[in-house]
């Protein structure tokens, strides 16, 4: 089974194949800000109307306290627009990040 891993600020393909375009522009996005792409993922799942919890994998009690933290780490909305002006979010995915 081919599958990319997000582990930190790192990729992962444990599948042999080449990390898609989309994905290395939204890590350089997240290195630039100093962001670990599990923090923006979580961060923007939850943004979504109706989106009441997301689910985050831990296989160990620190890794369920680094889940914690996800939901609490600041994300300029400089960041967001860089996103859209890359292209890597929508117009309302922007729109759905002005609540941080």
């Amino acid at each position: 089974m081919e599958a990319t891993t997000i582990t930190g600020m790192s990729i992962k393909n444990t599948g042999g194949q080449k990390v898609t375009p989309l994905a290395r522009a939204f890590f350089k996005a997240c290195a630039s800000y100093n962001l670990t792409p599990a923090a923006v993922c979580a961060k923007f799942g939850i943004a979504a109307s109706g989106i009441s919890s997301i689910a985050l994998s831990a296989s160990s009690l620190e890794h369920i306290e680094q889940n914690i933290g996800l939901i609490h780490t600041y994300i300029p909305k400089s960041f967001w627009h860089h996103l859209y002006q890359e292209n890597l979010i929508s117009e309302e995915g922007l729109n759905m990040t002005f609540g941080f």
